[in-house]
């Protein structure tokens, strides 16, 4: 009997033993399962973002600063050093730079601002709206030199938009001390106007709006690439670009956007053979020797509205060619206060200035969306 009872012990202790094998066999499968990408998204011409999709969550990889968010259900405990974390879309946000503003408004989502850092430069109506009614709170410190923590940490935000910037070293060491989710944009880096504008969809992702955005840059990228094809001079007219900033010349290299832009416009960018990056700080001279004989001249300044000015600026402009022949352009025709709308949807909706672009070349310009020329006086 005693022998009996111990063997039905024993057979009800090997069931157990085997249920609890065949639960953590199901668990493990489980587990691995989600951890199993279901697809990878690739951008067709960004190079700093992927987008992974598993079971019930996704990783979005910003890869410029190599941060992966993890956005659904909960982060494993052991990859939490590995991923920024957001269990949902975040419905309360701050934002510290005037592209994403833009982006939100493509998506639809400005309503999830609760504050913004230089709302000053702000062009968007809308928002500019929302911040003097104190609907949206400016975050900037008294002296504007970086964040009011305390009025940041106040609003609750569930997350961060801005750009890596490492040369702002007191808003970096703030946004790394409040330990809140910040989502960092890099779309500066790239090296053509479509690789920027797709990073519509790496906002887009945090708010679950993938097909939406990428819909509205499909949009963007076939209105684009219809505006190259119809141009009618390849480089006709040679161009140069921006403004010294103290005796310093920040020109676009060959490789950067603002060249790509001169290019499909069907300009010859007198700087195509300029190596380096992005922005190559030039001394005066070396700019203005290219510069001379040049046909046109994209200011792209906000402060610069007159010839005046522009000879207020440097003396030496006058002995340019495009002073004396009124060839001479600024993206200011879209201001609203100290904002520029070129800073905000110029960036997003890169054809709008292809438009422009191949409008001045060609000697259309009474229907530009953002340049204009400067004026005489």
């Amino acid at each position: 009997m005693t022998i009996q009872i111990l063997f039905n012990r024993l057979s009800v202790l090997l069931g157990i033993f085997l249920l609890g094998v065949a639960c953590q066999d199901r668990s493990q499968t489980k587990t691995n399962q989600q951890d199993k990408p279901l697809r990878t998204w690739q951008p067709k011409y960004a190079t700093g973002f992927q987008i992974t999709y598993y079971d019930d969550y996704k990783v979005i990889h910003q890869k410029t600063v190599d941060k992966k968010y993890w956005l659904g259900s909960s982060a494993d405990s052991s990859k939490s050093e590995k991923y920024i974390y957001l269990a949902k879309v975040p419905s309360k946000t701050v934002l510290l730079s005037t592209i994403i503003v833009a982006w939100f408004d493509m998506l639809e989502q400005e309503k999830c601002i609760v504050g913004f850092s230089g709302s000053n430069y702000l062009y968007n109506p809308k928002l500019k709206i929302a911040v003097q009614n104190t609907q949206i709170k400016e975050i900037s410190s008294a002296n504007g030199s970086g964040l009011n923590k305390e009025l940041l940490l106040s609003l609750q935000p569930e997350a961060i938009f801005t750009f890596y910037d490492p040369s702002n070293e007191s808003t970096q060491a703030i946004l790394d001390i409040l330990k809140l989710p910040v989502i960092y944009t890099s779309e500066q880096m790239e090296a053509s106007p479509l690789a920027q504008a797709e990073w519509l969809v790496f906002i887009a992702s945090f708010f679950n709006q993938e097909d939406k955005a990428i819909g509205l840059f499909n949009k963007i990228e076939n209105n684009y690439l219809a505006i190259k094809k119809r141009v009618r001079t390849q480089n006709s007219k040679t161009v140069f670009c921006n403004i010294p900033y103290k005796d310093v010349w920040y020109t676009p290299s060959g490789k950067s956007f603002p060249a790509q832009l001169i290019q499909d416009a069907g300009g010859d960018y007198c700087f195509k053979d300029l190596t380096g990056r992005p922005s190559v700080p030039l001394s005066l001279e070396n700019v203005l020797v290219k510069g001379l004989n040049a046909d046109l001249w994209l200011v792209n300044s906000s402060l610069h509205h007159t010839k005046q000015q522009l000879r207020a600026e440097q003396e030496v402009f006058q002995k340019l060619k495009v002073y004396r022949t009124n060839q001479m352009y600024n993206p200011t025709k879209r201001i609203n206060g100290n904002g520029n709308d070129f800073f905000e949807t110029g960036i997003t909706s890169p054809d709008l200035v292809l438009q422009d672009l191949v409008n001045i070349i060609e000697g259309r310009t009474d229907s530009l969306y953002f340049y204009q020329p400067i004026t005489s006086n």
